[in-house]
């Protein structure tokens, strides 16, 4: 949500909105260059437009994947202008067993080849930080620790972006 100076409010904070707008086209590109760990069976829902909901989710501030996907449903008339998303939003458990099975190293770099396209990094260090969640590994198959990729502008200790 944008206020009338054209910012992003989140939970009484504002934050000048960059010089470039969330450009999902090639982000899709991005997130499509990573295989698809789902069965060869024709899928409901494209992986590339589930991990590009997902992060547009998480960019608006919601937190888990549930509510990532929830934010997007309330909004789906106007992803739809940016994404195809014939087939609506795809549900908590499409998004949890493509991210279970889908290649995370692969996935990070992929992010961050986005990140350096889309974030003007001349003279600005960004620091790419991961790091695991130790304690949702009794919820996650094999108990392997689900990992987040976080991309900090180091001057300002802005979050540029986050991704499970």
């Amino acid at each position: 949500m944008r206020n009338r100076h054209g910012c992003w409010k989140k939970q009484g904070w504002i934050f000048p909105c960059a010089e470039k707008g969330f450009r999902t086209e090639p982000f899709l590109e991005y997130m499509r260059a990573v295989p698809d760990p789902r069965c060869g069976r024709e899928t409901k829902h494209a992986h590339g437009e589930v991990l590009v909901c997902l992060v547009a989710g998480f960019l608006a501030g919601k937190t888990t994947i549930r509510r990532s996907l929830r934010w997007c449903k309330k909004h789906l008339e106007e992803l739809r202008e940016y994404l195809p998303l014939k087939n609506g939003i795809a549900s908590p458990y499409t998004a949890c067993r493509l991210l279970s099975g889908m290649d995370e190293e692969l996935l990070a770099l992929e992010f961050m080849e986005w990140i350096g396209e889309s974030v003007n990094t001349k003279g600005i260090p960004l620091a790419v930080d991961g790091k695991a969640l130790r304690v949702a590994m009794e919820k996650v198959k094999d108990f392997r620790a689900p990992m987040v990729l976080s991309a900090i502008n180091a001057v300002t200790g802005v979050v540029v972006a986050q991704m499970p």
